[in-house]
């Protein structure tokens, strides 16, 4: 009896954390792509980008662009997936961009560009002669 008993109260308990976490991540896309929110004042902004293009006859390729989101929430990345758009196609978002030369990824970290530049100067000091260095 106790058995079934603590057996059916299990089924309860998981059947709660999952509707609280769904309901977490629907807050969350509420909160990100709901009226005001930043997903539609970033729109809006790109949107202001594409007009200052059409009047200074300056195009864009939406397909270069590269968007990242930046956030301590977990699901925010989800949350705002396909919903940035500009010239009428969705920006899709990278876990990773590269800035003036310098990858930085979506919590601000360079272990990429420090990844990249070590293999670069490893490579460069093992064979001066084809880098165009002195040995």
């Amino acid at each position: 009896m106790n058995k079934a008993l603590h057996k059916a109260a299990c089924k309860r308990v998981v059947a709660v954390c999952r509707w609280a976490k769904q309901r977490k991540q629907e807050d969350l896309k509420r909160k990100l792509c709901g009226p005001g929110s930043a997903v539609r004042q970033l729109n809006k902004q790109l949107w202001l980008l594409e007009q200052w293009g059409e009047t200074w006859q300056v195009s864009f390729a939406p397909e270069k662009m590269q968007a990242m989101v930046i956030s301590r929430l977990p699901g925010a990345s989800r949350a705002v997936s396909e919903q940035l758009c500009f010239g009428g196609k969705a920006l899709s978002l990278q876990d990773h961009i590269k800035v003036l030369g310098m990858t930085v990824d979506h919590c601000l970290r360079f272990y990429g560009h420090v990844g990249a530049v070590t293999q670069e100067a490893s490579l460069k000091s093992l064979c001066p002669a084809e880098s165009g260095g002195n040995p």
